[in-house]
């Protein structure tokens, strides 16, 4: 990790950004009596994949689509954090409250060069810097019907996680 990639034997790399996170920013899954796995915290599934998409568009796509889902479901309707003081003193919509708290979470984790790189991977989503071809694509992966009904709706959730990236 010390080098920040992996040279696999066919030559390819792969960045370990955001890496670090998977080991300690974890939760238990208890899969049966006794047995449970540590699983990296959504956060840091989403910082992974808006590394490696941003490493490998073309074999990445799908990726576009799981950040769509994490921006979307973060929290659920019902958890407490959606009717917090800060919520209601940063002024966000109640449709924006996932990825502004999935944005707030993760700035609590990131270094600067992590922040650089989802702060990118943000301006590609909102269609900036590869000609919209990230934003056509996330429209396109995402599970998320009212988005391509309504793209302005992905800019918004997009808009709502960055400041919840500069909410510390």
């Amino acid at each position: 990790m010390q080098a920040g990639k992996i040279v696999w034997k066919s030559g390819q790399e792969m960045s370990l950004l955001g890496f670090r996170h998977a080991f300690t920013s974890v939760s238990q899954l208890d899969l049966a009596p006794g047995i449970h796995i540590y699983v990296a915290s959504v956060p840091v599934i989403a910082l992974l994949k808006m590394a490696a998409y941003q490493e490998r568009p073309h074999d990445r796509r799908k990726d576009l689509g799981d950040i769509a889902i994490a921006l979307e479901d973060y929290v659920s309707d019902d958890d407490p954090r959606r009717f917090s003081n800060e919520v209601f003193e940063a002024g966000i919509r109640y449709e924006e409250v996932s990825p502004f708290l999935l944005g707030r979470d993760l700035a609590g984790l990131i270094d600067e060069v992590e922040s650089r790189s989802v702060t990118r991977f943000i301006s590609l989503a909102m269609g900036q810097g590869d000609g919209g071809m990230t934003q056509a694509v996330m429209l396109q992966e995402a599970p998320i019907p009212s988005w391509r009904e309504h793209p302005d709706e992905s800019n918004a959730a997009l808009k709502a996680f960055e400041r919840g990236l500069t909410r510390r």
